[in-house]
């Protein structure tokens, strides 16, 4: 069974990390494989081009979750478990708003089924390393301010789901208080802003659990870290390329590149505290 889960979560992390180089691609490139694919065009609109690469870099982030999950799957029964929880709903999700965006997609037309069917083995692989870890308890971190701003980030990215649930009208609203030149939305900029929504909706909840034990999800603590840091810096650059002068956009990238930062300075000079008590308790 543990080497069944290793390599279904292995599975997870490299099909995750298929679509991280597509966010880096030369967009003419993507725009020709992506419409030989589909029946309806994708276009090459600045807000188009943005929200799929952004996409696209959240699977990169998820390749790397998945992989730390494999690296120490015994570690990290519990959040497996609660992760292949989110791989069914996830795939749910996928399959509705494809029927909602109306995008035809024969390359992906399986997707969501397939990890609906990933999130069903993994937890048929974990039950008995779950059941153990259940019994296994663990020390809360002395980091509180990196728990609270933890907290306090996945309640906003949790607020993401309201979009989900947004009449098209209120949708499109919402990108003019933007400033974003977005006259209409097309099938693959509902799908792909859904994905968006629904990606960082479903990662607070990963977030949270985190913030309680920041100690003990060490490498998952620094991997979030990585993408707040990343993450809004290519994201300006991309703003900048794609002339989408959005102030307010630019300063949620601004606050989560700070927030980042900040959250790496309290880390590491926690850590700090820590080796140092770890030697005075030595003398």
């Amino acid at each position: 069974m543990k080497i069944s889960l290793k390599i279904i979560l292995a599975l997870c992390s490299l099909g995750c990390l298929t679509g991280f180089p597509w966010a880096f691609l030369p967009w003419e490139i993507t725009e020709h494989i992506i419409n030989m694919q589909n029946a309806i065009p994708i276009g090459n609109a600045g807000f188009t081009i943005l929200s799929y690469r952004f996409h696209c870099l959240l699977f990169g982030a998820f390749a790397f979750y998945f992989f730390i999950l494999l690296y120490r799957s015994a570690k990290y029964a519990k959040l497996i478990n609660i992760a292949a929880y989110l791989l069914i709903v996830m795939g749910v999700y996928m399959h509705w708003l494809k029927l909602r965006s109306g995008l035809l997609n024969t390359a992906s037309h399986w997707e969501p089924v397939i990890w609906a069917l990933i999130g069903g083995l993994i937890l048929l692989f974990n039950r008995k390393t779950y059941t153990t870890a259940k019994k296994v308890k663990h020390s809360t971190s002395n980091d509180r301010r990196g728990q609270l701003c933890l907290k306090a980030i996945a309640c906003l990215l949790a607020s993401s789901l309201i979009w989900i649930f947004l009449p098209y009208s209120s949708r499109m609203a919402i990108l003019h208080q933007f400033t974003l030149p977005v006259n209409t939305l097309h099938a693959h900029e509902q799908y792909t802003m859904g994905l968006i929504a629904g990606f960082l909706g479903f990662s607070s909840i990963i977030i949270w659990i985190i913030s309680t034990k920041t100690n003990h999800y060490s490498e998952l603590y620094k991997l979030i870290l990585g993408v707040f840091i990343c993450v809004p810096f290519i994201l300006s650059i991309w703003l900048i390329q794609l002339e989408l002068n959005s102030v307010i956009l630019y300063l949620l990238l601004i606050f989560f590149e700070l927030t980042g930062i900040g959250l790496a300075i309290s880390h590491y000079k926690n850590r700090q505290l820590d080796t140092s008590r770890s030697f005075s308790h030595l003398k």
